[in-house]
């Protein structure tokens, strides 16, 4: 199954079109994470991520959300997401730039950077 989650904390017309889902603005506090990955965990499961889920996340400008959603979105489907970035359009808004690929640029720097890590 593939997912399309929006988490940057404004609905975009553009990650709409696209097939964003966008589950409104979290609220979490950053000095409790403990408390952040339970609110992630939640909002990821009603959505249906889980084991094998293929995840598309346009991830929020917070930093410590951020990097909280990617363990989170790891940890239910056991491998990392596609992290959607965007860009600002010339009128202002903003679109969709590209999807980086987490899973392959963590496999590529583990195949070089570990001597007998084999990943298939």
């Amino acid at each position: 199954m593939k997912i399309k989650i929006n988490l940057s904390g404004h609905a975009n017309q553009a990650l709409a079109d696209a097939g964003y889902i966008f589950p409104g603005v979290l609220h979490v506090d950053p000095t409790n994470p403990g408390a952040a990955v339970d609110t992630l965990i939640r909002v990821f499961r009603d959505l249906g991520v889980g084991s094998g889920t293929t995840v598309h996340v346009a991830v929020p400008g917070m930093s410590t959300l951020a990097v909280l959603a990617v363990s989170v979105l790891h940890g239910l489907t056991g491998q990392f997401p596609f992290v959607t970035y965007l860009v600002r359009n010339q009128d202002g808004s903003f679109g969709i730039g590209g999807d980086l690929d987490l899973q392959s640029t963590r496999n590529d720097v583990a195949r070089v950077s570990r001597d007998g890590v084999i990943i298939s």
